[in-house]
């Protein structure tokens, strides 16, 4: 035995370990500080603005059920992503708009490392960071400060749990008390079920119900999955909202409309998938039918609007790792840093972040441009004065203009569908839009300087009352009883 072979052995394990770290592993971390460093930019999302007054309402008035702000709500409102939004408005009380801003580039940053991290336990450093890279990428247009980031990190860790847990037969149990956490984070722990779903259609079809006593307790987990999120706050109604929010054809901002196949983000999502295809192609075994099932599922799913393209990329990104690492032919090491390259690690992290709070300090807390001016101006109108209003200003309302009652805003639950149909047709100036404004009783309307109803309302004889760079105020003609 030479002296090397005698020092490894001694050591044991040990030696194994430190042997087996690889530099190449700082690339993800590198990846990971680089994306959170890419929430470090002035909040602009119209969304952003009343999660934080939601969460200042449950906070300081509890839980609701009524919309108390909008003059055109009278559907129930469905405070789903309540949690979420007290996390955002605490944050808000911490640092102001900077805090928020602290909690998305943490989130980017938690999101980055959990999908990177669901790819080094299938495969090398290279093709984690590879694979995490173009994940990311077709992440991208989906991470603005909302609380689905919140899903994006729990789906990173749970979907490659649950497909473990169907190929060793292990029903996974912790999924019940996780939806329940989940559902009052954000609405997208229907999708974990449903991909659940998918998986266990796949066991039953390849195992037959012969075994239905094996698959009783898969079954089990997903029914009780589900039944929990009856118990929070937002009650039975909670498991039937998932089909109602995808279900509202009447009213689908961008984010809703199914994306373009030529857009780099789905370009990046559906390289993974083709990945995933292409090692399929190339096995010599048959592919197991619940994977089947997952990856059909996940497309179906990743493929059907656009703020979902980053959920077929969670998806596909450790399969897709994977079928990489198995192309290449090297067994995966599962420990990845040597104690110099985690000296490295944790320097890259300490600078990282003494250089990103130098950097928060200096950026505005809110997008060049927010119209503060016309703000003001409709907060000073008497009483609490209803706005016809663009639907990106209507966030911005509930949480600037608190003597204001916007007639749209993101959300579009507390609307009937008849409604945002009216509403949409007026600011194009289609349908019978004057009988919308002359029946609205609305006081005020706030809308780009573009838009086709700003024409129609001087038709009507509105008049300007304010204007900024890009927007005007217009009030209805003097004398009027609104």
């Amino acid at each position: 035995m030479t002296a090397v072979e005698a020092r490894t052995t001694t050591r044991g394990p040990q030696t194994l370990r430190h042997a087996a770290g690889s530099p190449w592993d700082l690339l993800s971390v590198c990846l990971m500080l680089g994306y959170g460093a890419m929430g470090l930019l002035p909040l602009g999302d119209p969304d952003v603005w009343w999660h934080l007054r939601t969460g200042e309402l449950v906070l300081e008035e509890g839980f609701t059920r009524t919309d108390p702000w909008s003059w055109t709500s009278t559907e129930p409102w469905h405070l789903h992503e309540w949690l979420s939004e007290v996390v955002m408005y605490l944050a808000y009380r911490a640092g102001e708009y900077h805090g928020v801003i602290a909690l998305r580039a943490m989130m980017l940053t938690l999101v980055a490392a959990l999908v990177v991290r669901s790819c080094r336990k299938v495969a090398g450093p290279l093709v984690s960071a590879g694979v995490g890279l173009v994940a990311l990428v077709a992440m991208f247009q989906t991470n603005g400060e909302r609380p689905q980031l919140v899903s994006f990190a729990l789906l990173a860790v749970l979907l490659p749990r649950l497909r473990d847990a169907v190929d060793r037969r292990r029903p996974p149990w912790e999924l019940v008390p996780i939806v329940w956490l989940w559902a009052n984070l954000h609405l997208l722990w229907a999708t974990a079920l449903v991909l659940y779903a998918a998986l266990v259609l796949g066991l039953i079809i390849e195992t037959g119900l012969r075994e239905w006593r094996r698959l009783l307790p898969f079954a089990a987990v997903g029914a009780l999955s589900g039944l929990v999120t009856m118990l929070t706050p937002s009650g039975p109604t909670l498991l039937l909202l998932p089909l109602k929010a995808v279900g509202a054809p009447g009213f689908l901002p961008t984010e809703f409309l199914p994306p373009r196949l030529s857009s780099p983000f789905t370009a990046a999502a559906l390289v993974l998938l083709f990945v995933v295809l292409a090692g399929w192609a190339r096995r010599a075994r048959p592919v197991p039918v619940p994977e089947i099932c997952f990856v059909l599922m996940a497309t179906f799913i990743g493929l059907s609007y656009i703020r979902t393209v980053g959920i077929l990329a969670i998806a596909m990104a450790p399969l897709a790792a994977r079928t990489l690492q198995s192309w290449s032919g090297r067994t995966v090491r599962p420990v990845t840093l040597s104690r110099p390259d985690r000296a490295i690690a944790v320097t890259l992290v300490v600078v990282t972040t003494v250089l990103g709070a130098a950097w928060l300090t200096q950026i505005p807390g809110v997008k060049k441009g927010a119209p503060y001016s016309a703000t003001r101006f409709l907060d000073e109108l008497p009483g609490r004065a209803k706005v016809i209003n663009e639907y990106e200003f209507g966030g911005w309302l509930l949480w600037a203009g608190r003597d204001v009652s916007p007639g749209i805003d993101g959300r579009a639950e507390t609307k009937t569908v008849e409604y945002l149909n009216e509403y949409v047709n007026a600011l194009n100036l289609q349908g019978d839009w004057r009988s919308f404004v002359e029946n609205s009783g609305a006081d005020a309307a706030w809308l780009r300087q573009d838009a086709p109803l700003v024409e129609g309302l001087r038709q009507l004889g509105w008049r300007t009352a304010h204007e900024d760079d890009f927007t005007y105020v217009l009030l209805p003609p003097a004398g009027e009883t609104r």
